[in-house]
């Protein structure tokens, strides 16, 4: 096989440009050989976002598992590996694990927004609108949870004031950040 052709500037890299060059050769899987890699959390953790990023979902899962063996009660951890399990497509591990991040930490507005998303596959609209807007509580800067609230309450809970409350804020917040964009590329 053909060498690896790794990034040019390897104090630079970043985690897109490693996984091309990677994948060009086929070595991925061999270069990062779990038997070489150090055991810390944080070690595992990266590793395992790390092949998340490569759609390596088995990797990660794997990764994220060992990093729980070490720290039990990490919500981070738990919320990738319930990344992992549903885009491996296991909704009831993803679901499980997605609840045990907001066990850990209740303000953690990735995971109830991530846990919403598992009860809206599942069609539990309600329960989907309840962590979203959970998600809401701790971070109200978060665009897609307005733009899912609005289509549960408008196409699902048939209530189209709270649809249209939601989309409005969704709309402002999604405006200001292309202007802040159209602004701060014209300032170049």
């Amino acid at each position: 096989p053909s060498e690896c052709r790794l990034p040019s500037r390897m104090n630079t890299f970043n985690t897109l440009e490693l996984g091309q060059a990677l994948s060009q050769t086929g070595q991925r899987r061999q270069r990062f050989k779990r038997r070489r890699m150090c055991s810390s959390k944080r070690a595992r953790n990266l590793r395992g976002e790390f092949f998340l990023n490569l759609g390596l979902y088995n990797e990660a899962r794997y990764e994220f598992n060992k990093a729980l063996e070490i720290f039990k009660n990490n919500a981070i951890v738990y919320n990738n590996l319930g990344i992992a399990e549903q885009r491996l497509g296991n909704v009831p591990a993803a679901l499980l694990s997605f609840s045990q991040a907001v066990k850990i930490d209740n303000s953690f507005a990735q995971a109830h927004f991530n846990l919403a998303n598992i009860y809206t596959k599942k069609e539990q609209w309600g329960e989907a609108a309840k962590e979203y807007e959970q998600a809401l509580r701790f971070d109200k800067n978060f665009p897609d949870a307005y733009l899912n609230l609005g289509v549960i309450y408008r196409y699902h809970l048939n209530d189209l004031g709270k649809a249209k409350y939601y989309w409005q804020i969704y709309l402002c917040q999604t405006h200001a950040k292309r202007y802040y964009l159209h602004n701060y590329v014209n300032n170049f």
